[in-house]
């Protein structure tokens, strides 16, 4: 076969959609007919495909399809013919055939074409023996052919009868809508037939005569009856030229319905002709006008007042007739510098300016054609002052159309919208400015967190490598404790810059982890001792009911609200106490926290005020304590984002209670630090790591926390020294730095992946202080993150996992 007919082949096979179809009675019979006819077990109605032959109907097998390469019917549609294979162990073309030597055994076949009347062989009817025979006559082979050109018929006219059925369904699809549309527009439509005088009327047709419907409609003669006496004569003559002469009309006339009502039509025909030319039939529309004439009439009646109204109004109201120009302006053109008679005769247009006049005529095209106005199109524009000056004015034109349709006049009112143009100017500006501005701020947001973040990262490494001194004194570790959570609050506080923008923008990422609430509460309310001991006044915690171990909550967006909320009470008490109580209820997963303090306590109106953005309960400019106002807005903002809430209690004289609620579920509590480093002493021993880091305090922290676990650092000061070191020295791992001067981050990484050194599919992991704005999902090609400041457990879990492939847990121990 040539590749030609190969594809003519295929389209015409795919021609029958009969591929892949559900199995038919029509098709199965035939197949048992044939099994029983010459005794074998198996028989088929294959279609040959492009790779496979596809069974249609088969009578001994359970597959309904196989792969073409190993197909006896392959062979059969390649010759005319019936193909017989009386032992295909001993044809050379099959005798090493699976189908053959499998399971299966094929050993007699014989297949007859399935063929179209262009010739193409789609497939066969064959029949399948495991047992050879020693013939297969004419007779037999004429059989099997005769029942291979009924299945061919078959599938020809179950695709006929599907396109039928199709066909039928689109008609009585577009009868519905036509019906529809005629219902809508209230236009019907009628044929009549030349040669036999039959009428058809659609049922708006019925309705506008006020015929019963149940009736057939008259014919031609019972039609023109219909109409008025004048009108009559007038449709009959059309009716007789455009039978003669094949010219189409068009005809506003009178019809005296039935009840004696008298009704204005419009009626239009067109002439459907034979192949010789002739007009056979006539067909039109019809459509009742009177109520648009009767509103024309009374247009024109009420035109006294309506002259009233325009002389009177503000705005500029021209009167327009198509090929003469404006024919009447309202008194106000003199607001434009014109007199009505400067402006009568002219041609509205001509006042347009240039810039808008396609704009103008495409509105105007539009509107007369009955269409909607074109996409992007404006009903403002602007018209020539008598001074040269351009008034920016909005157009709102009225077309009056006569009984036929054609547009008569058109009435447009057109006000002035300069000011307001210039004032949506200078909205847009003030908008854009405001726009920029905003980036600016983000900018700097997300500058300033960073650069802040960079010596915080080394503080609080610093700080977790110290505590973990063996010979470090009590006295020494607490100090060195309560710096460390001095520091993770900073840490927290420059997160909550960037959280007061996302707050806005509703963008903030909560991360919950297991954490001890009972220690997250202490070491919080600590770090105030040396303000609350300067004033003499007592920290107390308390608990109402047990807590569990750990809840799973966001620590460092817990820890920020405290700070906020114990800062305050401890800021604005001078003596007594602050007391922090806890309680946690399970059955509705619960966290709540009271901050009680005996300070000078708020009125309702001050109270009011806490909560919003920049503002301050004593806002005078000889307050006691400063403070930018933002804070309880903030700790609000972060509570809703975590399922809760803030509410306070105050009274003057009283002191102050807030109340912060959380949604929270108990969790198991995390195994310590020592278990996890234990472990990464074990997965990180002679583990190969490169640090690429612009900063050197970045890079010396890294191997001071990740050499105590075997590791072998590496570093690099910069992008290219990174990529250059990584050409040449093979490593297990990288932690690549997401902000540097030359290359940032993620191109690194490509420039990385597109190189051929040893290190090309090497994991990498993002080395950021902006965890929470990074995951695999968002930085594409990274296998995990390291957090700025580095917690030595979730770093070293991070990396084992990125190595040992884990990059969806090497991503969330980062987190």
């Amino acid at each position: 076969m040539t590749s030609r007919y190969e594809t003519e082949r295929l389209a015409a096979l795919h021609g029958l959609d009969v591929l892949d179809t559900p199995p038919e009675a029509m098709f199965d019979s035939m197949t048992r007919l044939a099994a029983l006819t010459f005794q074998t077990p198996i028989a088929l109605v294959s279609l040959v495909d492009t790779d496979r032959q596809w069974f249609k109907s088969c009578v001994g097998l359970d597959v309904r399809e196989t792969s073409r390469d190993v197909a006896f019917c392959d062979h059969a549609i390649r010759q005319p013919g019936v193909m017989v294979v009386l032992d295909a162990t001993q044809d050379s073309r099959f005798a090493g055939n699976p189908l053959v030597t499998g399971e299966l055994g094929i050993r007699f076949y014989a297949g007859a074409p399935l063929m179209t009347s262009l010739g193409h062989r789609l497939g066969t009817l064959c029949i399948i023996d495991q047992h050879p025979r020693a013939s297969f006559d004419e007779v037999q082979r004429a059989q099997l052919a005769a029942m291979a050109n009924a299945v061919t018929d078959a599938m020809i006219m179950r695709r006929d009868i599907s396109n039928f059925i199709s066909l039928e369904r689109d008609r009585a699809k577009d009868r519905a809508l036509l019906a529809q549309a005629e219902e809508m527009a209230g236009v019907g439509h009628w044929s009549w037939d030349a040669t036999t005088g039959v009428t058809f009327w659609s049922p708006a047709v019925y309705r506008i005569h006020g015929y019963d419907p149940a009736l057939p409609p008259p014919d031609l003669a019972g039609v023109l009856a219909l109409y008025h006496p004048d009108d009559a004569a007038t449709l009959a003559s059309l009716v007789e030229r455009a039978v003669s002469q094949g010219e189409p009309y068009s005809l506003n006339a009178r019809i005296i319905r039935p009840d004696g009502e008298t009704r204005h039509v419009s009626a239009r025909g067109t002439c459907d002709r034979d192949e010789t030319g002739a007009v056979r039939s006539l067909v039109g529309t019809f459509v009742d006008v009177t109520d648009l004439k009767l509103a024309d009439e009374n247009l024109r009646a009420n035109e006294a007042r309506l002259k009233f109204l325009m002389d009177q109004s503000a705005d500029l109201i021209i009167r327009v007739e198509p090929g003469r120009g404006i024919t009447w302006v309202s008194p106000s053109c003199r607001l434009y510098g014109y007199e009505p008679e400067d402006l009568v005769g002219t041609f509205a247009l001509e006042l347009v300016h240039p810039d808008d006049l396609a704009n103008v005529e495409a509105v105007r095209a539009a509107r007369f054609a009955g269409l909607p106005a074109p996409p992007g199109s404006t009903r403002e524009h602007r018209i020539r002052h008598k001074d040269g000056s351009w008034i920016c004015v909005q157009g709102n034109p009225t077309l009056i159309r006569g009984a036929d349709g054609q547009v008569l006049e058109i009435v447009n009112v057109l006000r002035d919208v300069t000011v307001q143009r210039e004032t949506a100017r200078a909205l847009e500006a003030a908008r854009d400015t405001a726009e920029a501005a905003a980036q600016v701020k983000t900018d700097f947001m997300a500058n300033m967190s960073h650069e802040i973040r960079t010596p915080l990262t080394a503080i609080l490494g610093y700080t977790t490598l110290l505590s973990e001194r063996p010979e470090l004194h009590l006295e020494a570790r607490t100090y060195v404790s309560r710096l460390g959570n001095a520091g993770q609050a900073l840490l927290a506080i420059v997160n909550d810059i960037l959280d007061f923008s996302k707050l806005e923008a509703g963008q903030v990422v909560i991360s919950p982890k297991p954490t001890q609430p009972s220690n997250l509460l202490r070491e919080t309310l600590l770090m105030f001792a040396p303000q609350a001991d300067a004033k003499g006044i007592e920290l107390d915690f308390a608990t109402v009911g047990e807590l569990p171990g750990a809840l799973l909550v966001d620590p460092d967006k817990t820890r920020q609200i405290l700070l906020n909320l114990i800062g305050n009470a401890v800021k604005f008490t001078d003596r007594g106490h602050v007391r922090l109580t806890a309680s946690y209820d399970a059955a509705n997963g619960q966290f709540d926290v009271w901050v009680e303090d005996t300070g000078p306590g708020m009125t309702q109106e001050q109270t009011h005020k806490l909560f919003q953005r920049f503002s301050q309960v004593d806002g005078s400019s000889t307050r006691r304590h400063g403070g930018t106002g933002l804070g309880l807005a903030i700790s609000r903002g972060l509570a809703e984002a975590m399922g809760g809430d803030i509410d306070v209690a105050s009274g003057l004289g009283r002191g102050s209670t807030f109340h912060l609620r959380i949604a929270a579920v108990a969790a198991e509590v995390a195994d310590d630090f020592e278990t996890t480093e234990a472990a990464g002493r074990d997965v990180l021993d002679g583990i190969r790591v490169l640090v690429i880091d612009d900063n050197p305090i970045n890079r010396e922290l890294a191997r001071a926390i990740l050499s105590p676990f075997g590791a072998e650092i590496s570093e690099a000061a910069s992008s290219r020294d990174g990529l250059a070191i990584a050409s040449e020295m093979p490593v297990d791992v990288i932690l690549l730095d997401m902000r540097m001067p030359e290359m940032d981050g993620p191109e690194v990484l490509a420039c990385l992946r597109a190189g051929e050194g040893p290190n090309q599919s090497v994991p990498v992991l993002a080395f950021t202080a902006e965890a929470e704005e990074f995951s695999t999902h968002v930085v594409d090609g990274f296998d995990g993150l390291v957090a700025k400041p580095m917690i030595p457990a979730d770093a070293v879990a991070a990396i084992h996992a990125a190595i040992v492939g884990d990059f969806e847990e090497a991503a969330r121990v980062a987190l």
